[in-house]
């Protein structure tokens, strides 16, 4: 994915004007990461997360709850403060954002992503390779 790519769909999460690959979805539970991106779309993929990736996930659902301990981070597509998926990451004290729309396409496995469970910013600090 190229950066022009990101940034024109960027708007698909909130972007707030900090500057070029930022966006922010709902900040749902706390802490900071920073790591690789792992995409999931289909099961089969959700079979070979490496530890400390970045997990970006249409949706988490429970029986997925035994790779929370091995991510560095998670951000949903769907999702509120309340949902499985967050008071998982909570126990686990694994930051999430949640509501970022679009988020299997705004970014690519490999990505460096630094992830703000606070704020629900996700910065792109890098591309993939």
């Amino acid at each position: 994915m190229s950066d022009a790519g990101f940034e024109s769909s960027r708007m698909a999460g909130q972007a707030d004007g900090m500057g070029n690959g930022i966006c922010r979805g709902l900040g749902a539970a706390p802490g900071h990461a920073t790591g690789r991106a792992h995409v999931v779309r289909t099961a089969q993929e959700s079979l070979s997360i490496p530890a400390g990736s970045i997990l970006i996930i249409r949706i988490v659902h429970p029986h997925l709850a035994p790779l929370l301990a091995r991510v560095g981070g998670i951000i949903v597509e769907e999702g509120a403060l309340l949902q499985h998926a967050t008071t998982l990451a909570r126990e686990f004290g694994v930051p999430a954002i949640v509501a970022l729309r679009r988020a299997t396409e705004l970014f690519a496995t490999g990505d460096l992503l630094e992830v703000n469970g606070i704020t629900g910013e996700v910065i792109r600090r890098e591309p993939a390779p």
